[in-house]
């Protein structure tokens, strides 16, 4: 049962993924990480390594997976407000209704989004004076989870 790792560096000798094999028991824990104002965030996958089946012997654990993602999520994009109660996010239904709080979308919110991610798609960055205003829907995504 003694577990197995390997680290991966990005440039910027930060560590970037981390693999965790314990052995016997056949979970794989893989940590991803992303940087947010120098404060590394961590995406945590479970995975079960079941050798009796020959196709695919690698499976996902799915339990908690959602809620692991949305925190990540949660927190690359926003990092920590104290304002936010991310636990009860996590546990509200998706039928629930959410009010916004006081936010602007503008196009240099939607420029720089697209200059963070590297969407460059003229159509979202280069239409400062244009009379439709367009976003991409992962710009989207991040205003509904501020919301």
């Amino acid at each position: 049962h003694k577990p197995w790792s390997v680290t991966g560096k990005s440039n910027e000798y930060s560590p970037f993924v981390s693999i965790e094999i314990t052995q016997g028991t056949g979970l794989i824990r893989v940590q991803m990480n992303d940087k947010k104002n120098g404060t590394m965030v961590p995406l945590h996958l479970l995975f079960n390594y079941r050798p009796e089946m020959s196709y695919a012997p690698i499976h996902e654990l799915m339990e908690g997976r959602n809620e692991r993602i949305k925190k990540f999520y949660h927190q690359l994009w926003f990092g920590n407000d104290p304002e936010d109660d991310l636990d009860q996010l996590l546990q509200a239904p998706v039928t629930s209704v959410f009010h916004a709080k006081n936010q602007r979308v503008d196009f240099e919110a939607v420029a720089s989004f697209c200059q963070a991610v590297g969407n460059q798609a003229e159509i979202y960055i280069g239409r400062k004076g244009a009379s439709s205003k367009l976003a991409p829907m992962d710009f989207a995504i991040a205003v509904g989870w501020k919301a």
